[in-house]
């Protein structure tokens, strides 16, 4: 190399430059230059004399058509690998003319390398990312991709890369109208093709949407029918296990982002069985397969393929109850065989949580596989609390004493996802809360949750939910919060007497107390918080025995609650929502008012009497229609009293 820049630095023409970079690049091509070589070359040279290269068309005698550009990149690529230089507004330019040699068929294997390696280097760097679209990039290098052309492995990587890329609100419509494109392209070869070409686009396919950042438009997409088309072909195929693993993989990331919808209308081959249906035969058969081997460690090694059927299942129970009152007679054939599908695997699953239990040392406890598997029963509970209901009974000790686990564990999560993603993705608890307000409406389930601690072990999860919520770091925690209310509720409604001796309903009074006195929430979920709150007061027997600190400004938090509600009804479709909780509200007041003193004094003494008044006389005459009678009776008594 310091023969090359002696000669470099002591040239006296275009050509002897050109000579001694000739020698430079195969110098390049052959040895790791350091940065401090890269520097000296760069300096050397410098952006105007690959300019030069780029846009010179006269060559010399005897020379390759494309020695200029191809030295031009070879120096490019170089340079690529120092991020300041990559940085220079000379450098960024340079990305239209990249594209351009990947997409010129005419390329050399070296060129189309270099380009790639200018581009990747750039995506890393401070390049105008929405140049990428304007120029086409998606579209040129999913074109690689089915054509198999130079580069095209390397082309998926990079369109996978320019797809998790962060996009701007005013960039986001310009990268889905790029990204459709080249969807477009990858799916209608997907679709066509009956060999080989067909899996790698579908691994291309695949590895595009499992890099997606952004949220996906809510508009139809054209190319999921097309896609549909190459999974049906797939699944229905002798084809390797790899491939097919992929498909699986595919089907279950375009379920996340859009449901099933997309998979009624593909029927089968030979047959009215659409691919929904097949996808669920053949995820209970995975499901079946992999959680049936006796070694633990090889159900584990499966982890990638089961993670996707369990995910698939979810999507498939969502899908299901979203239809659970259909009477067309095709949906409710279709409905039919999902649940036989998806409760065949269920059995499987609470099968592997058994032997979890029984052989499973605690660190194979925490493995991401079993709490997808807590996942998808989670989402099976919240819809179905009948069928398997003895071997579900029989695993719910189990999952209590895990959630337990995870709480406790819960401050070393960052450190745990590095150790290998132990519980990454959520935690125990918040899968089965849906559940949860299923089975504590139950006798037997939910005589098990009490036996297995389940209100001190959601009152921490209650606590922490609400803790969350204040510093606003989670979008989905009030529907986690409200979940908790009615589990709550549904155990102070049917066991008042355990209520009334654990003391842990005061540690939960506290908290939704606090929800009471915040200011995030909606009017039906202040209602939920005041009919527990008062749930609770009343079972304690006392007022005064809860304790509250400062029981006129609860007390006026209630009044003002249940005041906003009666505010609603001459609006018969906000009213309805609410209608149902308020006269709850008003029966547990009138409750507490008749046994409790202190209670009764702080209603009398707030706004709400006078309030009331006025509210009374303006309902219908009694005998009144639906909620109104019994609304103009419960307020009658607080009238008189």
């Amino acid at each position: 190399m310091e023969k090359c820049f002696k000669l470099l630095k002591s040239s006296k023409s275009d050509n002897e430059t050109f000579a001694a970079l000739l020698l430079i690049a195969k110098c390049i091509k052959s040895e790791n230059l350091d940065k401090d070589d890269r520097r000296k070359v760069f300096d050397a040279v410098g952006f105007n004399f690959i300019n030069r290269l780029i846009q010179t068309d006269t060559l010399p005698e005897g020379c390759e058509h494309n020695i200029y550009r191809s030295l031009a990149l070879t120096l490019l690529a170089c340079f690529s690998t120092d991020q300041n230089l990559v940085d220079h507004p000379q450098f960024c330019n340079k990305l239209p003319f990249f594209i351009r040699v990947i997409s010129d068929g005419g390329a050399s294997e070296g060129e189309v390398d270099d380009a790639l390696d200018c581009l990747t280097a750039q995506l890393g760097g401070t390049t105008n990312k929405e140049e990428l679209l304007k120029h086409s990039a998606m579209e040129v290098l999913a074109e690689q991709c089915v054509k198999q052309l130079t580069g095209s492995t390397r082309c998926v990587s990079l369109l996978a890369q320019v797809s998790s890329l962060e996009w701007s609100e005013e960039s986001r419509d310009l990268f889905w109208e790029h990204f459709n494109a080249a969807v477009n392209m990858l799916s209608a070869v997907y679709k066509s093709q009956q060999d080989a070409l067909k899996f790698k686009v579908q691994d291309s396919i695949s590895c595009l949407f499992s890099n997606v950042t952004c949220s996906f438009p809510s508009s139809p997409q054209i190319w999921l029918n097309d896609i549909a088309q190459g999974l049906r072909d797939v699944l229905q195929s002798k084809v390797r296990t790899e491939d097919r693993n992929t498909a699986f993989k595919l089907a279950s990331l375009l379920a996340q982002q859009f449901g099933l919808n997309w998979t009624v209308e593909v029927m089968t081959r030979g047959k009215q069985v659409s691919l929904l249906s097949l996808l669920a035969e053949l995820v209970s058969v995975e499901v079946h397969l992999g959680l049936d081997e006796e070694d633990l460690q090889k159900v584990l090694s499966r982890s990638e393929l089961l993670s996707c059927c369990f995910s698939l299942m979810e999507s498939c129970v969502v899908f299901s109850s979203s239809l659970a009152d259909t009477a067309e007679p095709s949906l409710s054939e279709l409905l039919l065989s999902l649940h036989s599908s998806l409760m065949e695997a269920m059995k499987y699953i609470l099968q592997f949580l058994y032997r979890i239990k029984e052989e499973a040392p605690a660190q194979l406890m925490r493995k991401p596989l079993v709490l997808g598997a807590i996942r998808v029963l989670g989402a099976w509970l919240a819809e179905e609390s009948i069928a398997l209901s003895e071997d579900i009974y029989g695993v719910l000790p189990f999952l209590l004493t895990l959630s337990v686990t995870h709480i406790n564990e819960v401050h070393i999560s960052e450190k745990s996802q590095q150790d290998g993603g132990l519980w990454s993705g959520g935690d125990v608890i918040k899968f089965l809360l849906p559940g949860l307000c299923h089975l504590t409406a139950e006798d037997k389930p939910r005589a098990i949750l009490l036996q297995n601690n389940l209100p001190k072990i959601l009152q921490h999860h209650f606590s922490d939910l609400y803790e969350r919520h204040q510093s606003g770091t989670d979008s989905d925690l009030i529907g986690q919060l409200s979940m908790c209310v009615s589990v709550y509720q549904n155990i102070c409604v049917c066991e008042p007497d355990l209520v009334s001796k654990d003391d842990t309903f005061l540690l939960i009074l506290e908290t939704v107390i606090s929800c009471l006195h915040c200011k995030k929430f909606h009017l039906y979920q202040y209602c939920n918080f005041v009919f527990l709150a008062l749930l609770i007061i009343r079972r304690k027997g006392s007022f005064s025995s809860v304790a509250i600190s400062k029981c006129e400004i609860f007390v006026d938090r209630v009044v003002n609650v249940i005041l906003e509600s009666l505010k609603l009804f001459s609006s018969d479709k906000e009213w309805q929502e609410v209608s149902e909780i308020s006269l709850l509200i008003l029966q547990e007041m009138e409750s507490i008012c008749q046994k409790d003193c202190h209670f009764s004094d702080c209603i009398t003494n707030s706004k709400f009497p006078s309030q009331i008044k006025q509210f009374y006389k303006s309902l219908p005459p009694l005998p009144g229609t639906g909620s109104a009678d019994d609304l103009k009776l419960i307020l009658k008594k607080f009238i008189k009293s």
